[in-house]
């Protein structure tokens, strides 16, 4: 899981400036009419933070697993309608400590909300053994 350490990492970086745009991209997902809008804008709050790093193999990474999560975060809204609303204060958790340059909170929070996501799809693995051949 390193996407939250680099989340922790982003937390000196940041600037005021920067930190304006994962909070706009959240505005932006609390509209979200459709959940794969709210998914798409998730993934750029995430890339957003990890791009701040200045590492570009770590945001090719994200990238690229970003695109295979997409599916489960997508099933994941349609079939639990709090799975947005968990979302949405993981992210704001995120930010808040971003924004109060809290490295370790970076970490924990964005901890929490990766693995609330990787232990619903390892569930929903467990419960539909079918669900992974379709990935």
């Amino acid at each position: 899981m390193p996407e939250p350490q680099a989340t922790g990492l982003a937390a000196a970086p940041l600037t005021a400036d920067e930190l304006r745009e994962p909070g706009s991209v959240l505005e932006r997902s609390r509209a979200a009419a459709t959940v794969e809008e709210f998914v798409a804008h998730d993934i750029l709050f995430h890339l957003r933070i990890v791009e701040a790093v200045g590492n570009p193999v770590l945001s090719m990474l994200l990238r690229v697993l970003s695109t295979r999560t997409q599916r489960a975060l997508i099933v994941r809204g349609t079939r639990t309608e709090r799975a947005v609303e968990h979302a949405h204060r993981e992210h704001d958790e995120i930010l808040r400590a971003l924004r109060n340059r809290d490295a370790q909170l970076a970490v924990s929070a964005a901890t929490v909300h990766v693995a609330a996501v990787e232990q619903w799809l390892a569930a929903r693995l467990v419960d539909d053994p079918l669900c992974a051949a379709q990935d």
